[in-house]
């Protein structure tokens, strides 16, 4: 397959530099980028004249995976209570556990892989999906079921088993030991990550490493959601464990960013969140010149209902200090880094998946502008076509 005629092709040179690419066409073979050449071809031709074609969004923050809703905590914020004012009242993550725990397999499919391709319509071509809405082993194993069968569709899934909340009724350090010794055992095998939710009512700092080094023991790569409501001290685990990422980093102290440097961890910023939670948002500026890869992700979750990752280049833009540039660096190469595949995705050049989008705007510089209209034309998954003329196709 040819994708010829594109008004700009978005890309990353060998020292990671924005970079656009012109007059040339992307030849797909296997489903792996083969060339981008000048060369004229006519068979089996992708029409790309007065498009953009770029990196597919590499969605590394999600919790997509749940039953149910919770639009009534719209309402509760705007009234003036918290996040943190919500959970204690038996709202928020406790709500989507039940709902989860009292489905069906088959209910949580279902729904999952709606929201799953609302992002991919939106440009999405890689994507990680979090468990962590069980009660049980059995509530979480149903979500991992569901999540890996969405793996069978579309293949370019990371699934990562979420130490996301201490359930109800239940001790954090009872909790923390039936997870180290049931939870990461049971599905170690069926999962590319550990993420632990370290912060002010989920996980305290000790509890968070006890349960990094159990991941480590059973051969586990690390993530972690750290400093979104508070910073406890959580950061500082950095020191200790190697964070493939480290993700929302809202209350980030300027002395801590050394540490993340050091450890070789992707700050991971999720400027949809604040905005539905209005959190405030990130200074991801202050993260790239203290020399860290800084990635956006959309953490699309029964909080904050939105995977649209074009309105997360926008936020970014608008009110996290990014560049246009250097947000699509943080959706496309920078996302792969934040699930380690940066090697086989993440941009347009030879030898790499051909996971690549095509929007129908003809300068780059209009995406976050025209956020909110439907920009995404046709999309590929490994060189299989996902979204034709706005549609998606299985």
């Amino acid at each position: 397959m040819i994708i010829k005629n594109a008004a700009q092709i978005v890309t990353f040179d060998s020292e990671n530099n924005f970079k656009i690419i012109k007059n040339k066409s992307i030849i797909i073979k296997n489903g792996i980028i083969y060339d981008i050449t000048d060369k004229e071809y006519h068979d089996d031709v992708i029409d790309a004249s007065n498009m953009v074609v770029m990196p597919g969004f590499i969605d590394s923050h999600t919790h997509l995976a749940y039953a149910g809703t919770r639009e009534n905590e719209l309402y509760m914020r705007s009234h003036g209570q918290s996040y943190v004012d919500i959970l204690k009242s038996g709202g928020g993550i406790h709500k989507t556990i039940n709902d989860t725990e009292n489905s069906s397999e088959e209910k949580i499919l279902k729904e999952t892989l709606k929201r799953v391709n609302e992002s991919i319509l939106n440009g999405t071509t890689y994507i990680e999906i979090k468990s962590g809405y069980g009660k049980t082993l059995n509530g979480e194993r149903k979500i991992i079921n569901a999540i890996k069968k969405i793996k069978d569709i579309y293949k370019n899934v990371k699934i990562t088993l979420l130490a996301h909340v201490v359930p109800d009724n239940i001790n954090e350090f009872d909790y923390v030991n039936e997870f180290i010794n049931n939870y990461i055992p049971e599905f170690r095998k069926d999962v590319d990550f550990l993420d632990v939710f370290c912060d002010d009512g989920a996980f305290n700092s000790k509890s968070s490493e006890m349960i990094f080094d159990a991941g480590l023991k059973n051969n586990l790569k690390l993530k972690m959601h750290s400093d979104e409501l508070k910073n406890i001290g959580c950061t500082c685990l950095c020191k200790k464990f190697h964070f493939v990422s480290m993700d929302h980093l809202l209350n980030t102290m300027d002395d801590q960013l050394d540490c993340i440097k050091n450890s070789g961890a992707v700050a991971t910023i999720l400027p949809i969140t604040a905005f539905s939670l209005d959190s405030g948002y990130v200074d991801a500026r202050k993260f790239i010149k203290s020399g860290i890869n800084v990635s956006i992700a959309s953490d699309a979750s029964p909080a904050s209902y939105n995977s649209n990752m074009i309105f997360a280049i926008y936020l970014a833009v608008r009110y996290c200090k990014l560049s246009l540039e250097d947000a699509i660096k943080a959706a496309t190469i920078n996302g792969a880094r934040a699930l380690n595949i940066e090697n086989i995705t993440g941009s347009i050049e030879p030898g790499k998946q051909a996971d690549i989008i095509i929007f129908d705007i003809d300068d780059y510089r209009k995406l976050p502008y025209m956020y909110m209209s439907r920009l995404v034309k046709y999309s590929f998954i490994k060189g299989i076509k996902t979204v034709d003329n706005f549609n998606i196709i299985h």
